[in-house]
């Protein structure tokens, strides 16, 4: 009877170390999902089964427990019914479902918490570019330092052009399930903010060597006025010297005065912020007092030629090559065409002695002038310097003045150069001053069928500005030129009002 009896007991502890083991893995299972409430705590673990001994002595392995042991007679084969319920199908389809959409909460959370961060930072850069404006403007302020640009050939003479709106770069919408922001807290930026573009110089002081241009769509219309003087003093000698202090011949002093006032019209437009245009039209009145002293005869002679006409029309365009940044200057290139409109000096009436009886208003030739101009700004100085040859277009005149017949005239060229520095002493107020000098090459004439060579001319004049804004869209003006050399005027002003009108 003992061997069945050890069988029945060896096969019950068998299914009990397979009950064991299933409700072991089921266990373990729920433990990795936890927590879900619906389904309540895990069931305990069982305690550890003990072993039997046999009636010989032998220990025999069983996983029945010891309180148990006593009352098992007859074990059964486990039945379905006995085994501990699992989870239904239903119930694993729906914890996978939840956890998958767990896991996509988490996904689309993270993804909110990366754009959040992104905006921070472009907002964290908008405060930074806002930071180094106001630093600028302090800077302006505490140094008096209005930002001047020393040329005005191109660009709004003088004028600071109006204070343009900035784009405000949309805010990010807040996503589903984001917090609003705290009450006080900037809304995030939704764009990064523009490069920094470099600051143009906005004041003008100089006329005449280019400078940056007129913005888009911008006229610019500058009335003008200019007052020339100048006066030479010669004293000529025709006839033959025999030794120091003993002359024969002629002798004559000559003394002549010569004053101009220029009304002129220039009109300024921004093709695009690097492309501008021009046209200038000037109307000329000129009168001169000239006194002839022959002192081997005694004689004295007064005339005084005088002139009111158009003078000679100019065109100009300007192009803007760079844009200044990384601490390069400013470069621009100026190209200026000089019509023949004015009165010619082979136009004018003169006696048979080849005198002018009236007096010129143009030069009587076309001429074409490029020229090259720098502008470095160093806030509250601008320095400026221009570089310019002008081409004067030979003619062939073919005319009899004084008896003597004149054929082609060659002009010579001009070579010019400029430079100097304009200074902000306010916001509305700005000085500059400058040098000037023209080195005019010898002009060739046919004079009865030989070429004559002029002699070249030294032109060089000391240059003073003053500008004074009155409105957003109006400034004034005023240069003075002072001559420096033999051959340039002795003086001259300048008042020029240039409107600004935006027509895009």
């Amino acid at each position: 009877m003992r061997q069945p009896k050890r069988m029945a007991l060896a096969a019950g502890a068998g299914a009990l170390i397979s009950l064991t083991m299933v409700t072991l893995g089921a266990a373990e299972e729920l433990r990795r999902l936890e927590p879900i409430p619906q389904y309540g705590p895990l069931p305990a673990q069982p305690p550890e089964p003990a072993r039997l001994q046999s009636s010989a002595g032998q220990a025999a392995p069983a996983t029945v427990q010891a309180a148990e042991a006593p009352q098992l007679r007859r074990l059964e084969p486990p039945s379905d019914a006995a085994a501990p319920a699992l989870l239904p199908a239903e119930d694993l389809r729906r914890l996978e479902a939840t956890i998958q959409a767990q896991e996509q909460r988490l996904i689309e959370q993270e993804n909110r918490l990366a754009e959040q961060a992104r905006a921070l930072e472009q907002q964290r850069q908008a405060l930074l570019a806002q930071q180094r404006a106001l630093k600028a403007l302090q800077a302006q302020l505490s140094g008096g330092g209005a930002k001047v640009v020393a040329a005005t050939m191109g660009g709004a003479a003088g004028m600071a052009p109006p204070a343009q709106k900035q784009k405000v770069p949309a805010q990010l919408e807040p996503s589903e399930g984001t917090p609003a922001p705290a009450e006080g807290t900037p809304p995030p930026v939704g764009e990064a903010p523009p490069p920094e573009e470099p600051v143009r110089p906005e004041v003008a002081a100089l006329a005449e060597v280019g400078g940056v241009l007129t913005p888009k769509g911008r006229l610019v219309l500058e009335p003008s006025v200019t007052l020339s003087h100048s006066s030479i003093n010669r004293f000529v000698f025709q006839g033959v010297e025999i030794v120091e202090a003993v002359l024969i011949g002629a002798i004559e002093a000559s003394d002549a005065d010569r004053d101009s006032i220029t009304v002129a019209g220039t009109a300024r437009y921004g093709i695009t912020d690097r492309i501008e245009v021009e046209a200038k039209i000037p109307v000329v009145y000129r009168n001169d007092r000239i006194t002839n002293l022959i002192i081997s005869t005694n004689s004295l002679a007064t005339q005084e030629p005088e002139a009111f006409d158009i003078g000679d029309v100019e065109f100009g365009g300007h192009y803007q090559i760079n844009d200044g940044r990384e601490g390069w200057p400013y470069f621009v290139g100026n190209l200026r065409i000089k019509t023949d409109t004015g009165v010619s000096p082979f136009e004018i009436e003169r006696n048979a002695l080849g005198i002018e009886e009236e007096l010129p208003t143009g030069s009587g030739f076309w001429g074409v002038q490029p020229s090259l101009t720098w502008i470095f700004p160093t806030d509250p100085v601008v320095f400026y310097g221009n570089f310019g040859y002008l081409v004067n277009i030979p003619r062939e005149i073919d005319k009899t003045i004084g008896g003597i017949q004149v054929g082609r005239i060659d002009p010579g060229d001009n070579i010019s150069v400029s430079f100097g520095m304009g200074l902000g002493l306010n916001d509305k107020t700005s000085v500059s001053f400058g040098y000037e000098h023209n080195y005019i090459l010898k002009t060739t004439t046919e004079i009865n069928g030989v070429d004559t060579d002029s002699q070249e001319l030294q032109v060089g004049s000391l240059s003073l500005g003053f500008s004074y804004r009155l409105t957003d869209r109006v400034a004034l003006n005023l240069d003075v030129k002072i001559g420096a050399t033999e051959d340039a005027p002795d003086a001259q002003v300048s008042l020029r009002v240039p409107i600004s009108i935006d027509l895009m």
